[in-house]
């Protein structure tokens, strides 16, 4: 099937009236993120653990040598990656969203988006063969004008809500852009559905 003359809008300013007319189409379905409880309390008490160790070698030594300073080394390097990773994810959640249509997919962070036509989702740009699934996260990789895209589905911090209705969507363009038998269809039905249990 060849692929149809459009491309994708890379990543740029997306103006809020354009935004307002994509979500006005009849069949518009938006999806934002969430942090995950559990992978954020256990940043939280990493941060919390790694504070406590520093103060321990503290009260201990006061930091009157050097071997002290060494010993603090390793709980400041976890609070540290707990506050950038909890930042991180948090920013993520608040600012990652998803709008699809049967006209465009739209992949926004911010002001900005990526606006990628629906002619151009088929078998050949979602490659639900290489979809990573595991047991802490399920990525969805998309390859559309040259380009790649990941779209983060489930992880141990952030999770996209209602996942299971995005994968359904999708699905839907790939039956729809498909030339394939029924076969093969129901045969991507299976990935889907085994995609959104994980």
């Amino acid at each position: 099937m060849p692929e149809p003359d459009v491309a994708p809008r890379r990543w740029r300013q997306l103006p809020p009236e354009r935004l307002r007319e994509i979500l006005a189409q009849p069949d518009a379905a938006s999806f934002r993120y969430t942090t995950d409880s559990v992978g954020m309390t256990f940043l939280f008490m990493a941060g919390c653990v790694g504070l406590f160790l520093v103060f321990v070698v503290w009260w201990m030594t006061g930091f009157a040598s050097d071997r002290a300073v060494a010993w603090v080394v390793l709980p400041l390097t976890l609070v540290a990656w707990a506050a950038v990773t909890f930042a991180r994810w948090t920013l993520f959640a608040v600012r990652t969203y998803i709008v699809i249509s049967s006209e465009v997919l739209l992949l926004g962070r911010g002001r900005r988006a990526d606006e990628i036509p629906a002619a151009l989702l088929n078998r050949e740009s979602i490659r639900m063969e290489e979809m990573k699934i595991t047991p802490a996260q399920s990525v969805l990789p998309l390859r559309v004008g040259g380009m790649r895209y990941d779209i983060h589905l489930l992880g141990p911090f952030a999770k996209l809500k209602e996942h299971r209705t995005f994968l359904a969507l999708l699905l839907g363009h790939l039956v729809e852009q498909s030339e394939g038998s029924p076969r093969e269809d129901e045969g991507y039905e299976e990935d889907v559905t085994t995609a959104s249990e994980a």
